[in-house]
């Protein structure tokens, strides 16, 4: 029996891997045209309406779906469809898309929902449960697959919600995909803010979508973990995105040792060595989400003062409960610059009458917050930070710009900086399924860059390529299918010393950087990690297998990273 031509086309179209497996695949559309409420431009009968819809893209534009399982079912639909369009002056952008098992379904009872909640009436009490029942589903699951973050954004008239999971983003991985309603997502959202947020933490009184609104979410048991969240929302024109960040807070955990964290032993021992200096500023560098606080939590508690002195943090806001310190909670308003600085004075202030021993600054992102660490330091005490800045070359011109006002002359004073740590997360592989760099293949993932990258690693950097693992897209069970399994410290420490605070002064902070980088032992193969670079932090752990390779082009390029050899550091060790 011969087969409609037409049908043969959207056969073939089904068979293709271009279909559309979930909605947030979906070309940009206004409004689904076909979603049977009572204001559908289009009817279609109940049998077919989850197989085949028109989305509108654009004024008078639109594109019709339809379910790449059912083709010989919603052929005559397709054809009835497109004629209603033109009829309504509609043209068509593209040709008909192929969906999978479930998207037009889920599309259409999205729409619907929308249309329910937007033209009738719901009992308050109800959605209020609803939206509750949601955000703490996708706590649930983002702590069971061990989330640094969640994500919920309105993208292409749905919400997404997203985890990010060893580094990266990923689709929630619940019944719907992670993918809501606008809605439904609001909802949830505002409930948090609204009602599980700890007592004085929130920027604004009510939740609004017009607001880049934070608070503290209060700790609450979750899978057998005490979790805390830190939420920031943030208005867009296509909706709302508000990002939860999980902060894992039992204060009777055990203390993460540098060593857990991923930290050399080399680092270790200048760690532990500022950690008995009894005054001097510690900072820690580090881009958003990389692991700053954690670190700094781990050196207060391990500090061999913590339970001997007296120990206190000033946080806007108190993130973890800190073994040992006194914490005291400030709310800055960044909209009253001036008042936040005064009362963050007042603190300070009162902490020099209550016998300190170290202050906790937390970040120091401003004027009041670096001259209170100043004045700490000035008087004799240990003063610990954290700075946004990218690498340890960053940090002096962090704190000496205009938004945080430090002069190179104080900073550069002796005994005002005792230890600068730059830090940086990387995901490390699955033991199970990483693969070997002699194993790569044409074909696979990023396969021209990995072939280039290892060129250069045996050519430039004398490396032999069988001594590299790469990351396995697509993972395998052991992790999930991520293909990593987890997140590792990646550090640069500097202990200033007279001569590299001289250069610092001078304004010569490539000439210090070398001089720093003079200090190393030059061996990519060596633990000592005296001098180096996060860099080379990073190839030392893909030489033995732990990271990808392709992480240390985070921080530099294999090309352009500038290789020392004796000559050099020699040369370097002599700048004044």
């Amino acid at each position: 029996m011969n087969r409609d031509p037409a049908l043969n086309v959207l056969a073939t179209q089904a068979d293709k891997s271009l279909k559309v497996e979930k909605l947030s695949e979906l070309p940009a559309f206004s409004r689904v045209l076909t979603d049977g409420s009572a204001g559908a431009l289009l009817k279609l009968p109940a049998a077919v309406e989850k197989h085949v819809c028109a989305i509108e893209t654009g004024v008078k534009r639109a594109i019709i779906l339809y379910d790449a399982e059912k083709v010989a079912l919603v052929r005559p639909f397709i054809s009835h469809l497109r004629g209603k369009l033109i009829a309504e002056k509609f043209t068509f952008e593209r040709p008909e898309i192929g969906c999978g098992g479930g998207v037009i379904e889920h599309l259409i009872e999205n729409s619907r929902t929308k249309t329910d909640n937007t033209d009738g009436e719901e009992d308050p009490a109800l959605a209020q449960s609803k939206a509750k029942e949601i955000f703490e589903s996708w706590v649930a699951l983002a702590v069971q697959e061990r989330a640094t973050d969640i994500h919920v954004q309105v993208v292409n008239n749905i919400a997404e919600v997203k985890l990010r999971v060893d580094g990266e983003l990923e689709f929630l991985r619940d019944q719907q995909g992670g993918v809501y309603t606008p809605l439904q997502a609001e909802r949830a959202v505002a409930w948090a803010y609204n009602n599980a947020s700890g007592k004085g933490s929130n920027s604004n009184s009510q939740f609004s979508v017009g607001e880049n609104l934070y608070c503290m979410i209060a700790a609450r048991e979750v899978g057998g973990k005490r979790v805390a969240m830190r939420y920031q929302s943030i208005r867009g024109w296509a909706g709302i995105k508000v990002v939860c960040r999980l902060l894992y807070v039992d204060i009777d955990a055990p203390t993460l040792s540098y060593e857990q964290l991923g930290y050399a032993l080399s680092h270790m021992k200048q760690l532990k060595s500022a950690s008995n200096t009894p005054s001097g500023t510690i900072i820690f560098a580090g881009v958003t989400g990389s692991g700053k606080t954690t670190t700094l939590k781990t050196f207060i508690e391990t500090h061999p003062g913590n339970g001997t002195d007296a120990f206190y943090s000033i946080e806007d806001p108190v993130e973890y409960p800190l073994r040992g310190v006194h914490q005291i909670p400030i709310q800055r308003d960044l909209l009253d610059r001036k008042g936040s600085a005064a009362k963050y004075a007042e603190v300070v202030a009162g902490l020099m009458r209550a016998d300190p021993g170290c202050v906790l600054m937390g970040e120091i992102r401003d004027p009041a917050t670096a001259i209170s660490a100043q004045q700490i330091v000035e008087t004799g005490h240990m003063a610990c930070g954290t700075v946004h800045a990218h690498l340890i070359s960053g940090i002096v011109p962090r704190l000496t710009n205009e938004e945080i006002g430090m002069s190179r002359d104080v900073l550069t004073n002796p005994n005002i900086l005792t230890l600068l740590v730059y830090q940086a997360l990387v995901p490390k592989l699955c033991p199970h399924c990483k693969i070997g760099g002699r194993l790569y293949q044409q074909g696979m993932s990023d396969a021209e860059h990995v072939f280039e990258l290892l060129d250069t690693l045996e050519n430039r950097f004398q490396l032999e390529r069988d001594l590299f693992y790469f990351k396995k897209q697509g993972g395998c069970p052991h992790c999930k299918h991520r293909g990593t399994a987890g997140l590792s410290v990646v550090a640069e420490i500097l202990t200033p010393d007279r001569k590299w605070l001289n250069l610092i002064r001078q304004g010569k902070d490539y000439e210090a950087m070398m001089y720093y980088r003079s200090k190393s032992d030059g061996n990519f193969r060596s633990e000592n990690m005296d001098g180096k670079t996060v860099f080379e932090h990073t190839l030392y752990k893909a030489l033995l297998g732990e990271v990808d390779p392709r992480h240390c082009e985070r921080f530099d390029s294999f090309d352009r990273f500038e290789i020392m050899n004796d000559a050099d550091r020699a040369e370097t060790a002599c700048y004044t």
